[in-house]
């Protein structure tokens, strides 16, 4: 099953290799000179400094490699450039690393292939993917994405109680590897500081293990999180644009209600929407759109006895867009607190859903 997960991502997303260089990509590649040319010291400037307004080195990294291939592919011209097909190609395949790992997460967590392949075959080519995947500026968030759901496999192997009688020890090379890649999807894009509580979902749901035991486990990943949100905090300057407090819930509200409308009818899709805090203020229905999640929300905790799954995959959706939400301002409010990006690791909650 694994092999037909990747096979769709695979073909679903081909078409995207014909694609150029769009919007951002010029900021972020074509007209900056440390990715055009490439040097050594550029990349090692993006571990240093942040890179468009987050600290994102691993991010950072993979372009520059690119860009370095790129340059030596096209050496033999007259003037060496950027090649969109690799940038193109490191998506797709990062994407497509994603789902194969979530498709295996999901088989832990349900326990029935085709169950799971579903899941990971609707988290792969759901049309919502398109700005994450074929947008070479978005590499972040499939690179992030590959590297979590790495990181939860390696998670739920590990504390299987299973495999802790004493007959089969529990391997600390698991958690170790596991561990390593949850500091990679953090240097790959911040919002990985949600992996430590969908594990701790994740782990309740396929184990039923105590909540003493889960916390213990997840608690080191928890002390990583720290100084990634902080720093995280410190170079980000949303608060300008969100607002109040309690204002801020009712965006969060219509940020989460907005993306399952889009999930569940996923027409009109777009690069920006202009669904911003001030655009909040000017439509008064906008305030009540929360209560559509809400009603999700209460309906899962009404059935949780006879649908366990949905209560735990609605929490993986929440917890994973908390840091885009509008709870935490963030800079891209300035323009719009809702962007199809940001739905990326949300999607695992759909997936499991």
């Amino acid at each position: 099953m694994a092999w037909l997960v990747a096979i769709i991502t695979l073909l679903a997303w081909s078409p995207a290799l014909r694609c150029a260089f769009v919007w951002d990509d010029d900021i972020v590649l074509l007209s900056n000179p440390r990715f055009n040319p490439p040097t050594w010291d550029s990349l090692l400037y993006y571990w240093q400094h942040p890179f468009w307004n987050l600290y994102t080195p691993l991010t950072a990294t993979a372009y520059s490699a690119l860009a370095k291939v790129s340059y030596l592919i096209t050496s033999g011209e007259n003037q060496p450039q950027l090649q969109p097909l690799l940038f193109h190609l490191a998506n797709i395949l990062f994407h497509t690393v994603a789902a194969i790992s979530l498709y295996f997460v999901l088989l832990r967590v349900v326990r029935h292939t085709k169950a799971a392949a579903c899941g990971a075959i609707l988290f792969a080519i759901h049309p919502i993917q398109t700005e994450a995947v074929a947008f070479v500026g978005a590499l972040n968030n499939p690179l992030c994405g590959a590297f979590s759901l790495l990181a939860l496999l390696g998670y739920l192997k590990w504390v299987d109680p299973s495999a802790a009688d004493a007959s089969q020890p529990r391997s600390r090379h698991t958690i170790l590897w596991a561990t390593l890649a949850f500091v990679a999807a953090i240097l790959s894009k911040p919002t990985a500081v949600v992996i430590p509580p969908i594990a701790m979902l994740l782990d309740w749901l396929a184990y039923g293990r105590g909540m003493r035991k889960t916390i213990r486990s997840a608690l080191p990943w928890f002390a990583i999180v720290m100084p990634f949100a902080v720093a995280t905090a410190l170079i980000q300057h949303g608060s300008a644009v969100g607002g109040a407090i309690g204002f801020r819930f009712f965006v969060a509200g219509d940020a989460a209600a907005f993306y399952l409308t889009k999930i569940a009818f996923p027409w009109n899709l777009a690069v920006d929407y202009g669904r911003n805090p001030a655009w909040l203020h000017q439509h008064f229905w906008a305030f009540f759109t929360w209560l559509l999640p809400a009603s999700l929300l209460v309906l899962a905790l009404l059935l949780r006895r006879r649908a366990l799954p949905l209560l735990a995959a609605i929490g993986i959706f929440g917890v994973a867009l908390l840091p885009n939400s509008g709870i935490f301002p963030f800079d891209f409010q300035e323009w719009s607190t809702t962007a199809d990006r940001y739905v990326y690791l949300p999607m695992i909650g759909v997936a499991l859903a």
